[in-house]
């Protein structure tokens, strides 16, 4: 099965990464210099859509970035590759940049969407 990827066209707080069924391998995501100094969770959803904030959600994966204002931090999450699959979804993938872990409190449109691997 080929590999799809995704990527956001502007800064946000979230984005749904697709709707329908999928194998998530990797999201790799930005941190805008924008953002003020604190410690950031992007989280990554078992969802059709992104859910609400403080919502009942299947979280599937989380990274925490300590960031500095007037730095761009970007990283990776990886849930697997395209040799060894990843994360299986049956409604789609949502991700979320959140001042709280486990649960999603929105902190700003200060999240970019580089991209998404799903299969």
């Amino acid at each position: 099965m080929p590999v799809k990827t995704t990527a956001g066209a502007a800064l946000a707080s979230s984005f749904k990464l697709c709707g329908q069924g999928a194998l998530l391998s990797s999201v790799s995501y930005e941190v805008d210099p924008s953002a003020p100094n604190g410690t950031y969770y992007v989280l990554v959803f078992n969802a059709a859509a992104v859910p609400a904030p403080d919502g009942a959600v299947s979280l599937v994966a989380s990274q925490a970035v300590d960031h500095t204002s007037g730095v761009r931090d970007q990283g990776t999450i990886r849930l697997g590759d395209e040799d060894f699959g990843g994360v299986r979804s049956t409604v789609g993938f949502a991700v979320a940049l959140s001042s709280t872990r486990p649960t999603k409190t929105e902190s700003g449109a200060y999240l970019w969407l580089q991209t998404a691997s799903f299969q």
